[in-house]
């Protein structure tokens, strides 16, 4: 992706090594999950972090780049920087490698009806997701309906006044009240109440909360790798205060396993204890755009109906395993 600058472009940075670790935030996340002793952990994190990465912060701008992202859940940070310059940077100190920042985009085709979205069946069996949350990161939520000032009714609490849309933050350049429909939609589905229609129909956990991280770029709803792993970071921060168990990222990505926003995922999924379920994608049988998820649920689309598995799903072998998990 290009820069803001003009003649610039914009690169993950990997680093070798760092100071510090993870530990004490993973083993308050398996114990006591204690929302302010895990933000002062976190705030520790951040310092630890900053100052890590300072003389390389200052190493770029010395270049004419700059750092747009930071991020202690991995060891990275994201920058833009003159392409002359790249060469330089792979021969600095802790400099493990560089990754191009590239642009993702939304991945659902269609939100299907109630009779493919067995939806019923999950709550009959008391599944609603009562007392914990769901992030979604997307495109947004819409959190202002039509102007009203109110979100729409998917959020509500057993179709009361009462939202479930407990937060709702813009990580990329775009608004955090929906651009583009789509993260609406995959809320609605993920953790929807139903809307006031005759056809309408509850979504599987719709008694959960719901924690929006917006990370498009685009009104068409395009993000960067960089903001998708930002966005693991922010779920990961937020998951004690709002008590998230699983995220939801219908968006492409790359699919490589040591790829910054993989590495974020399956981070959040060991120190944060969160389930990731993210699109397969909509590439047929090329999967080289269709996040890996190791540690998650990477999930197909099958047809509307016969309920036969979609041409357009993206399914293969990619890394030497079998993908997507399931196809559902």
């Amino acid at each position: 992706l290009p820069g803001v600058k003009a003649g610039t472009e914009s690169w993950i940075v990997h680093f070798a090594e760092r100071p510090f670790d993870l530990g004490a935030f993973r083993a308050e996340m398996y114990g006591n999950k204690n929302p302010e002793v895990i933000a002062s952990i976190v705030q520790d994190l951040e310092a630890k972090m900053k100052a890590h990465q300072k003389s390389f912060v200052d190493d770029v701008a010395a270049l004419g780049g700059r750092v747009t992202h930071q991020w202690w859940l991995v060891n990275g940070c994201c920058i833009e920087i003159a392409p002359q310059h790249l060469d330089a940077l792979r021969q600095m100190s802790n400099v493990a490698r560089l990754e191009p920042n590239v642009e993702v985009s939304p991945q659902i085709k269609t939100a299907t009806n109630a009779s493919n979205h067995n939806s019923d069946g999950v709550n009959a069996k008391g599944a609603t997701g009562g007392g914990v949350a769901c992030a979604i990161i997307d495109t947004g939520q819409d959190s202002n309906m039509n102007g009203t000032g109110v979100p729409h009714i998917t959020y509500s609490r057993l179709g009361t006044a009462a939202t479930r849309l407990v937060k709702n933050v813009a990580l990329g350049t775009q608004p955090a009240d929906d651009v583009h429909g789509h993260g609406t939609g995959v809320a609605s589905i993920s953790a929807g109440w139903k809307w006031n229609t005759a056809q309408a129909d509850n979504g599987h956990a719709y008694n959960a909360n719901i924690v929006g991280y917006a990370i498009a770029n685009t009104t068409s709803g395009s993000s960067s790798a960089a903001v998708q792993a930002s966005a693991y970071q922010a779920a990961a921060t937020d998951a004690a205060s709002f008590k998230i168990v699983a995220t939801n990222l219908s968006y492409s990505g790359s699919s490589n396993v040591v790829d910054v926003a993989a590495l974020a995922m399956d981070s959040a999924a060991l120190n944060a204890d969160i389930l990731n379920a993210t699109a397969a994608g909509n590439f047929g049988t090329n999967v080289t755009n269709s996040l890996p998820n190791v540690s998650g649920l990477p999930v197909g689309a099958v047809n509307e109906n016969s309920k036969t598995l979609a041409s357009f799903s993206s399914r293969g072998i990619q890394n030497g395993r079998l993908f997507p998990i399931i196809c559902a």
